[in-house]
């Protein structure tokens, strides 16, 4: 699909070697799902580059990196390889996640299974080292206080051990970056741009479902292990509760902690991750806009900014602080070139508060 403006060219180098003119492309950046960075391009017989079949040695485990418009949208390991062909059709696919992917297989080594009184940062940091991958906050940072012990099991991986360390750390989620770092993103930072009904958006949806008005604040119980102090039903019931949303809230959710309740801001945090999660979808709205770039230049962003969006179709006003999910950069014979942009209500993605620990 050749494009003479730069502003449309997307370029795979995979050692060293440059494939352009894909059929389709598809790369995109996504938070709270993992593996959070992927792309995926095709091409076939009706193509340039499919003249070049025999020597597209491409396969699992190659590194890549992508730019599109000339900006860096990815850089990764291709992990799926896929090629047919007939008398008369000729079809290859390939795709890629950053390295971040690699923890959703690995599974934790350590030499106790056990970490002690440590952050949920260092936690983490440790936990992803022997991968070779970094860990980064974006918009703010994890919180400060320490976990007296935290446990993990055999064949837990790395990934899994993780989700559980940031699902006590209320509004937290984790995404990537075009180092192929493990990325916890903490709040939100200034809007990047406005898109707008009529003037740049082609096609907009909105998705107004919020289930959680029958289910009220969640409460959270679990156990710790008992000592000469707490023990009993001290140690053995101990409930937590999130943040409540007015005076009269009742919680009617059980939430069973993953891990030791050392402490009642450990289960809050935990609460309020659910409650948040559970409001994510109270607002959530795509809009597509043409090309790849922002108004105001590079590429629209995945990383903890917000977006503007005029739509009165779709109840916005502009002044709605929307956090964005999503950002997919989309090419192909059909549409062009586009970018989707997923964006959830500030209401949902809100910083929620964390409880005192009495």
């Amino acid at each position: 699909m050749p494009f003479p403006d730069p502003k449309e060219q997307a370029v795979l180098t995979i050692n060293g070697q440059d494939y352009k003119e894909w059929e389709t492309v598809q790369v995109k950046h996504t938070l709270a799902s993992a593996p959070y960075y992927t792309f995926r391009m095709t091409c076939s017989e009706n193509v340039p580059i499919a003249a070049q079949f025999r020597t597209l040695q491409i396969v699992p485990g190659d590194d890549c990196t992508i730019t599109l418009a000339g900006e860096p949208a990815f850089d990764g390991k291709v992990f799926s390889r896929q090629v047919f062909y007939d008398a008369g059709k000729h079809y290859i696919e390939i795709q890629g996640a950053s390295d971040v992917l690699k923890l959703s297989y690995a599974h934790v080594v350590h030499e106790s299974m056990e970490f002690n009184n440590k952050t949920p940062k260092e936690i983490i940091t440790e936990l992803i080292k022997p991968q070779g991958i970094q860990f980064k906050e974006e918009g703010g940072s994890l919180p400060s206080e320490k976990i007296d012990r935290y446990s993990i099991a055999p064949g837990t991986t790395i990934m899994d051990a993780c989700e559980t360390i940031i699902r006590t750390c209320g509004d937290a989620f984790f995404s990537s970056n075009l180092q192929s770092n493990l990325v916890a993103v903490v709040g939100n930072e200034a809007s990047q741009g406005t898109v707008q009904e009529g003037v740049n958006i082609l096609e907009g949806r909105e998705i107004i479902f919020n289930p959680s008005i029958f289910k009220g604040v969640p409460i959270v119980q679990g156990q710790r292990p008992g000592t000469d102090e707490v023990h009993g039903p001290d140690a053995a019931q101990i409930k937590g509760q999130g943040t409540l949303s007015s005076p009269t809230g009742q919680g009617t959710q059980v939430i069973p902690l993953e891990m030791p309740a050392f402490s009642k801001k450990l289960m809050s945090g935990r609460g309020d991750m659910d409650k948040s999660f559970q409001n994510t979808d109270e607002v959530t709205i795509f809009v597509t806009v043409q090309g790849w770039l922002r108004p105001g230049g590079g590429l629209w962003e995945r990383r903890p900014k917000t977006i503007s969006v005029i739509s009165p179709m779709l109840m916005m006003t502009g002044s709605e602080e929307l956090f964005v999910k999503t950002v997919t950069f989309m090419q192909d014979n059909g549409v062009g070139t586009r970018t989707i942009i997923e964006c959830c209500n500030s209401i949902a993605w809100a910083p929620v508060p964390q409880a005192n620990i009495p």
